[in-house]
């Protein structure tokens, strides 16, 4: 593994065993929210009206959890998590509604009435018995928040081409005497704890994220939460330019066994 501009470069990562994973998801699947995405990745997120309709306070998206559902608990939706002005990062479930094309091809789209925050009604989307799941996620990006486990998270406002600002998330790591800063986009997850009752609890997949916010070239990072203990690869997978990415983001590789 040689030296990149931050993280390390993934011409080895095919030599690396793969974990196996069940997950029947992916990522094209969430081609729902594309335009969700690229708004947030052009900082014109804080145009599109997000609130909490219970009590009226603002939001706008940050970054969203995909890979998990649907599944056989639930059918296809995505977390979606928002800050406040005050700096508040809550999160709900956002889901998307059938449409037809001009030439009456079947498909879906962002059903934009969940951007906003439901506490009961026909779109009921608050995070229910998923919160002790999610929340400590939004917690690690709270204002004031401390490091986790060598890596730093926080809020910055970007300002977008019209001059408005909006948060971004980001997420930075020191390597090799360097500060990498990544701008979250979405985090996949690929394989996690089906078990309640397992002593042990994780979640695996890969961070999506901009390494510049006002270019639209995207990379992605493996990550694994074991008993709430955050790991990040080194191994950065080479840039794309869709704000989806490919399926090889569900490719997760062993790379403790390089140690």
């Amino acid at each position: 593994i040689v030296e990149a501009d931050g993280p390390r470069t993934s011409f080895v990562a095919s030599q690396v065993p793969r974990i196996p994973t069940s997950n029947v998801n992916v990522p094209r699947d969430y081609e729902w929210l594309q335009s969700t995405l690229e708004a947030m990745c052009r900082q014109e997120h804080g145009e599109l009206g997000v609130r909490d309709l219970q009590t009226g306070k603002a939001y706008a998206p940050i970054f969203f959890v995909i890979g998990g559902c649907p599944n056989l608990l639930c059918g296809m939706q995505a977390i979606m998590y928002a800050a406040a002005d005050d700096g508040e990062v809550d999160f709900w479930w956002v889901k998307p509604a059938k449409t037809t094309t001009h030439d009456g091809t079947a498909g879906l789209e962002l059903e934009r009435d969940t951007l906003n925050r439901h506490a009961k009604g026909p779109h009921k989307n608050d995070p229910g018995r998923s919160k002790p799941f999610y929340k400590p996620l939004a917690d690690l990006f709270a204002k004031d928040a401390a490091g986790k486990d060598g890596v730093r998270f926080g809020l910055e406002q970007v300002r977008s081409r019209s001059g408005k600002s909006c948060p971004r998330a980001f997420t930075e790591q020191e390597l090799d005497g360097s500060s990498v800063r990544m701008y979250l986009v979405s985090v996949w997850q690929e394989d996690w704890t089906t078990n309640p009752f397992a002593r042990s609890k994780y979640i695996k997949g890969k961070l999506v994220y901009q390494k510049d916010p006002e270019v639209s070239q995207f990379f992605a990072r493996q990550y694994s939460i074991v008993n709430g203990r955050l790991a990040l690869a080194e191994v950065e997978d080479p840039p794309f330019s869709s704000v989806i990415p490919g399926d090889d983001v569900k490719e997760l590789r062993n790379y403790e066994s390089l140690l």
